[in-house]
């Protein structure tokens, strides 16, 4: 069944190509949903665990055939690719499809997050910061969920310095943007830092959440779980009182 789901897209692509070729239209809403039949197939291939389907049809192949006979996909297209790409994890498809993409239109916000989310999940670190500098070049200021995302891409690694320079940018914060700083300080191997950031935290009014206390408790040392114990104390006292 499988393999004759892949007999099938590709005699859908060559069907369609040369419809376009024929007709030497550009691509149309419709003739782009029949596309989409050439790269669904591999998405539910991956899901079920088969790395060599997801291979024998890749659909930036097609794209490119597509543009080298002078029919050019539209953003829409280009945005459901970048989609696909940015949940494998493929930060060079991905950014190679917003390139093409840009020559068309100035990314949204939200294309632009679809983009940073690509680069972050395939580690590609430089290519999520440069992307988030260039958003407020083209005019756009990024989300702050946009910001969290790219400071998640540091935690494991602990790279401090880039994490300051990208919350230093930041107009505002939230619990999950402290607890990302914690754990990056924590595996920078600064916990001292680390706290500094709870304290923070509390000062401009946000409460720790339950992440909070868990990277204290799964990343801190001796000091940092006493730390934690006289927090919970007083926070214990202060709840009696009201």
């Amino acid at each position: 069944m499988m393999q004759a789901s892949r007999h099938f897209a590709k005699g859908v692509q060559r069907v369609v190509l040369a419809d376009m070729l024929s007709r030497s239209v550009h691509t149309k809403v419709d003739l782009l949903k029949m596309i989409g039949l050439a790269f669904e197939q591999p998405l539910q291939a991956q899901a079920q665990g088969s790395k060599s389907d997801h291979k024998a049809s890749n659909p930036m192949e097609f794209f490119n055939a597509l543009e080298k006979a002078g029919l050019k996909p539209d953003t829409n297209a280009y945005k459901q690719l970048l989609g696909h790409y940015s949940t494998q994890g493929d930060a060079k498809s991905a950014i190679s499809v917003f390139n093409k993409l840009k020559e068309q239109e100035i990314p949204d916000d939200h294309t632009y997050h679809t983009l940073l989310v690509a680069c972050v999940n395939g580690r590609d670190q430089a290519s999520a910061f440069k992307f988030l500098k260039q958003m407020k070049k083209d005019g756009i200021t990024p989300r702050l969920e946009s910001y969290n995302y790219v400071l998640s891409g540091y935690t494991e690694d602990g790279n401090i310095e880039d994490a300051m320079k990208i919350f230093n940018k930041m107009q505002k914060a939230n619990v999950r943007t402290y607890n990302l700083l914690m754990a990056i300080c924590f595996n920078g191997k600064q916990p001292e830092k680390a706290m500094t950031y709870w304290k923070e935290m509390e000062k401009v009014g946000l409460t720790p959440d339950l992440e909070s206390y868990n990277t204290l408790l799964s990343r801190g040392g001796p000091s940092q779980i006493i730390d934690l114990t006289g927090i919970l104390g007083a926070s214990l006292a202060a709840a009696k009182t009201e």
